[in-house]
């Protein structure tokens, strides 16, 4: 099977794709449910059933999220999917652009099962795409209470705040966020602020300090 850490690493790069984007980094860890008696008497087709499954996270993770997809949504006709196994198909169709989709399985799923955190930030950041900025709000905020310590889903919920013109709270987490640690990706999102609220001018002191940083990038600001 997959390692927590397995999803984590791509999901950065892939919510840069689009002006209201944002990059977030995600783990990956899913078995299939199967009955134990199943277990017992067919070790053979469990071992099986996993090792396709891994198999179509391994070919998502390398961007080829259709056989993901279809195997899941055809897996899901024929048995209970896991919370993990719910989060795991939030986070490739939110790769694949299918904001649509995304929506639709966190709203369909999340009514009887706790939906793990990752699974809850893809839904918060295909609705962000969308430009539902409160409900996106809202979903970053519960991404949070389930790991108050992700980065990534405080600095979706602060690019969100920008977007939604929520530009005081906006500017005050983002500075929060830089006198923490002035990391590049802080850095980037007190930029992406500042680009929200029409300030060019700190927008470009900003950016400045970002190449000062990494002089081989030039600011980006999707995210």
């Amino acid at each position: 099977m997959l390692c927590n850490g397995f999803l984590m690493n791509i999901w950065q790069i892939e919510m840069e794709r689009s002006p209201y984007s944002n990059t977030l980094l995600f783990n990956r860890n899913t078995k299939l449910s199967l009955s134990i008696g199943l277990l017992l008497l067919f070790p053979a087709l469990v071992q099986g059933a996993d090792s396709l499954y891994d198999q179509q996270i391994l070919q998502a993770r390398q961007g080829q999220y259709a056989p993901f997809l279809s195997y899941l949504q055809q897996y899901q006709l024929r048995h209970a999917l896991t919370p993990s196994q719910v989060a795991d198909w939030l986070q490739v169709a939110l790769w694949a652009g299918q904001d649509d989709e995304v929506v639709k399985v966190w709203r369909r799923y999340q009514v009887y099962m706790p939906i793990p955190a990752r699974g809850t930030a893809a839904a918060a950041q295909a609705l962000r795409n969308q430009k539902q900025w409160q409900t996106s709000l809202t979903l970053w905020q519960q991404a949070l209470s389930q790991a108050p310590g992700s980065d990534d889903y405080r600095i979706g919920y602060i690019k969100t705040l920008a977007d939604a013109r929520k530009d005081g709270e906006a500017l005050s987490e983002a500075r929060r966020l830089v006198a923490e640690q002035a990391s590049v990706a802080h850095l980037q999102t007190l930029s992406y602020v500042y680009l929200r609220l029409g300030k060019s001018w700190e927008q470009l002191l900003v950016d400045t300090q970002i190449l000062d940083r990494e002089p081989q990038n030039k600011p980006r600001w999707p995210a």
